[in-house]
């Protein structure tokens, strides 16, 4: 199955990673070739075992895989192929990198998973956008202040309150939020309301189910 929606995508690595699948690869494919990709890992690296399955595996000290996935454009589909430590073809044939060394971190569309500490309990694995892209959204906000522009800031206000909801790209979309706020009373003062006030970063449920589309359906869409 394809995730249909990144954030859904980002959410299963996290928590694979999470339960000890550290070592990826990734790659992006034509639509058309998926299939052909993912059979080809499912038969060479069993990414379809069973939790039984891994299960045993992991007590035979033989590593485990897990091929995801998600529709990335109109014509490709990017896909993170995971595995844990243990013995295996996939870490004797592939070039895998480990998530929790900083120069490894798997990177997504300007976000990166990462182990961050919490208050009161262990750290644990999130999301976060990269400098770049928190920098990006900046000077994004402060040229649509200066601009003036109804529909530049209208579009911040929207791209802002459906950021992904993960716990370290939320503290960011506050910060995002409050310079935002502070850079308008600059420029404004109190002249106008402040369109920026009205913008709510919600979380996401624990048992919210992901959108996946099936894989023999992108042949069906591509005849």
């Amino acid at each position: 199955m394809i995730f249909e929606y990144k954030t859904d995508f980002m959410r299963s690595v996290q928590n694979l990673v999470a339960r000890g699948f550290t070592h990826y690869t990734t790659g992006i494919v034509a639509k058309e070739k998926y299939n052909a990709v993912s059979q080809k890992l499912k038969t060479q690296y069993q990414t379809e075992m069973t939790s039984q399955q891994r299960w045993r595996a992991k007590k035979k000290g033989l590593a485990s895989t897990h091929l995801l996935s998600f529709v990335l454009n109109d014509d490709e589909i990017f896909f993170i192929l995971l595995a844990t430590n243990g013995q295996g073809d996939i870490h004797e044939f592939e070039k895998l990198r480990d998530v929790s060394k900083k120069e490894q971190r798997i990177e997504i569309t300007g976000y990166q998973l990462l182990k961050m500490p919490r208050k009161g309990s262990p750290a644990q694995w999130t999301w976060k956008m990269t400098d770049q892209t928190f920098n990006f959204w900046r000077r994004r906000l402060k040229r649509a202040i200066r601009w003036k522009s109804k529909r530049f800031i209208n579009q911040c206000v929207y791209s802002l309150s459906r950021l992904p909801k993960f716990h370290a790209v939320r503290q960011q979309g506050f910060q995002l939020i409050q310079y935002a706020k502070a850079d308008w009373k600059r420029a404004y003062k109190n002249s106008e309301p402040c369109p920026f006030d009205s913008i709510f970063l919600g979380f996401y449920g624990r048992y919210q189910k992901a959108s996946k589309i099936n894989a023999d359906s992108l042949k069906k869409k591509n005849k």
